[in-house]
Order: C-alpha cells, then structure tokens, then sequence
C-alpha cells in the first residue's frame, strides 16, 4: 500500500513535491468508505484524483512513477551495463541538468512502514537509501553515497553486506542485492513490481495485460463478468488462437461452450454479440468495438488484479472515453468492502469535474489533488485539503471557476477568429 510519492528534478518537476495518500487529520466527519478499512491502515485513502490543465505535469507524476519502478526492476540486469540512466531533468533552467533527478516511496508491506529512494543523473546513481520501520521506531537498512556506503544494517540487511562493489554506477543497489537473492531486497522488488501505471491515450497500448490474464485463464472469469456488467451488450470474449477452434464461455446461454473457426491470419481479442435471431456474432474488439468499449476492456485486467491482490494502480486519464457514470462506478470498486476487500488503492488523473459533485459524495477533500503551471514553468502539486473548503462546497463549480488554481487561463478564440477574418 503506497503511503507517499515525492519527485524532483524530473521532466515538469523542478522543486520536489509530494503526493499523499495519508489521511489529512484536521478533516473531521468525512466519509469512511475512502479509508483503508481494515486493522492498521485506517489512516490511509483508497483512491486519490489528480486535477489540472492540459500541459501542466498530471501525467508526468505518473511517468515519475513508472520510472521508478522500472529502474528498480531491470537496473540491475546486464543488458542495462552500458546504457544511460533514463532520467530527465527540468529542462527549463540550465542549472537543473547536472543535478540529479530524485525519488522517494513510502510504502507499506503488511503493517511494516518502508522508505525508500534514490538520485540520479543520466550517468550514475548519487545517493540510494532504505529504512523501514517495524516498531515505530524508522530504522534505516542501508544509505549509499555515490560509490561509498557508510551504512549496511548488518542485523536487518545482512544480505546487503559484500554487494557494494558488485553494484555498477548505473545501478541501484537495491536491485543488485533483490538479483543475488537477498530476502528483504526481494521482498521489496516484489511489492513494487505489483505497483501498476497505465498510460496512453490508445487503450491498445495497455490491453496486453488484460489479454495476458485471459490467455493464462488468471482472473479470466471475473473479466467477463466485469465486461459484461457495464451494460455493452457483449455476452462474451474470447482470445483466439490462429488456425484454432475456440471454446468461449458465454454465461447467459444453457449451452456453456461457443465454438468459433478463427481464420489462420487472424490475432484478435473477439467479443461475442447476440443477434436478433439469437445466433451468436464474433466481432474484433480493435475493429468493431468502440474505443470506449476497448478502454473498458484494457482498464479490467489491472483493476481485477489490483483488487485481487491489494495493490496499488496509477491511471492516466482514467476518465477520457468513458462515459461519467461509468467512471463513478470504476472507483465505487475501491470504496467498496465487499469489491475492495484486501485494500486496494487507486490514483488517477482526470479532468472530470463532475466527480467533486457534492451529489456524488465520491472522493474526500484529502483525496484530491492539483497540478498547476508555477511561473517559471515547473509543475506545483498541492491537496484541496490546503484550501479547507466547508464540507457541502459545490467543488466542482468551485474549481471550475478557478478558487483553487488548476485551470487553464485562455484567451477567447472566437475574439482570435474575428481579428483575423474582420
């Protein structure tokens, strides 16, 4: 479970800024179904929404993430020996480009609090560090400064003891230790590893991951039956294999096997229909399926597994082809004890006001966030719970109008327009 995420010096991000999913405990009387329900995590949110305008660096919080992660996974490996670190510094002040990218995650694994993060440049990795905290008491695992390491837990992170000096300067040390086995190093790579980021506007681009679930039968049920409860009219999917006969299971039909002739050239995830005189139509989801529909589709993988296994998803633009009321109920599967049961967390990007209705009563002022444009250009991240707005404030309008900042100041086009053709 994600406690925090903090950024800097990285794409739109010039200062560090951080985002929260602890309560803000000045907010009194909110609605506890945002809360992690269970044991010791109430002090933690289920979901987190993330406001602002086009350009302003809501999706680059999410690729902040997603490098992260990415480089605790394969920094370590071979095939990463030569190759530069990825980072990108902010590209707007000449001062900022020698000085190392950073990031930090607070997490949680069971009821043990972790803290870890590191600096970078495109060469190397300047500082590393770890601590956890089993007993309330932040105990620190190991710190690395450059080649040097002036702390290795010789108690807690024995593991870590003699890998210095197998840990290239483009690598984290983490990862060197997680590769040669390390117990606690492991455990670590494997929380974070089951931390997942979608991002792109083609849904295409994330619905592997879905497709992967089904081809192994993992979750494979339960995608259906999500597809199926929105409403889209598909009876069933199946995941074709070229020159195959497919057997799919359509739960509405007494006769539980469909079996299709799939043509030796095709490769298409297949929804399957029911016509007015009650055949059964295979139809491919990248051709014939609308794009909300396809979105819908790449959204369920991630979002079952997230759920199945209380993990944490980051969503760009989890709103974009969707209908509102099928955005609600996405995020109403995390609020939700009987859906969300192993505390699950969701963190989304969004331009959807409609979402801050009070009507809805869908997210707490401590759940939501902005991102806006400061005046040399780099990207500010702040809560609404730094405004205290009243507990019925009409936030949608309210951010609509600009009272909290986050929204685009344009110029009227149609002025631009007369000007021009006047």
């Amino acid at each position: 479970m994600l406690v925090s995420f903090t950024v800097g010096n990285y794409r739109s991000f010039k200062e560090p800024v951080t985002l929260s999913m602890e309560v803000e405990p000045r907010l009194q009387g909110l609605e506890k179904s945002n809360l992690l329900s269970r044991g010791d995590y109430k002090h933690l949110l289920n979901a987190a929404a993330i406001y602002g305008p086009n350009a302003s660096g809501k999706s680059n919080l999410i690729k902040a993430v997603r490098f992260m992660l990415n480089f605790v996974i394969h920094s370590a490996k071979d095939a990463q020996q030569d190759e530069p670190i990825d980072v990108e510094p902010f590209l707007l002040d000449s001062g900022m480009a020698a000085k190392p990218s950073e990031f930090e995650i607070v997490f949680l694994i069971g009821k043990v609090e972790y803290t870890y993060g590191f600096k970078a440049t495109k060469e190397k990795v300047i500082e590393e560090w770890l601590y956890y905290c089993p007993r309330k008491r932040k105990t620190v695992l190991f710190k690395r400064k450059g080649k040097k390491y002036p702390t290795i837990n010789k108690t807690q992170f024995r593991e870590g003891l003699g890998l210095p000096s197998r840990t290239r300067p483009n690598a984290l040390f983490l990862s060197t230790v997680a590769q040669w086995n390390g117990k606690e190093a492991g455990k670590i790579f494997s929380a974070l590893k089951n931390i997942r980021t979608l991002q792109g506007y083609d849904p295409l681009s994330f619905s592997h991951v879905t497709t992967e679930f089904m081809e192994e039968k993992k979750y494979a049920d339960k995608i259906k039956e999500f597809i199926q409860k929105l409403d889209l009219n598909i009876k069933d999917i199946v995941i074709e294999t070229k020159g195959v006969m497919l057997k799919g299971i359509d739960s509405t039909s007494s006769d539980a096997t469909l079996h299709l002739s799939i043509p030796e050239e095709s490769n298409h995830i297949r929804t399957i229909h029911q016509s007015p005189d009650g055949s059964r139509v295979p139809l491919k989801m990248d051709i014939h399926e609308s794009h909300g529909t396809q979105k819908l589709f790449a959204l369920a993988g991630p979002i079952i597994e997230a759920l199945a296994n209380g993990t944490t998803i980051f969503i760009d633009e989890i709103d974009s082809r969707l209908h509102p009321s099928l955005t609600i109920e996405l995020l109403k599967m995390f609020q939700k004890d009987k859906s969300n049961k192993k505390n699950s967390q969701i963190i989304f990007t969004t331009h959807d006001s409609n979402l801050l209705s009070h009507r809805v009563k869908l997210l707490r002022r401590d759940q939501i966030w902005f991102t806006e444009k400061k005046s040399n250009e780099s990207t500010d991240l702040y809560s609404l719970a730094e405004f205290g707005p009243r507990k019925d404030e009409a936030l949608d309008l309210n951010y609509l109008r600009g009272k909290y900042g986050a929204v685009p100041f344009i110029n009227e086009l149609a002025t631009m327009i007369e000007k021009k053709h006047g």
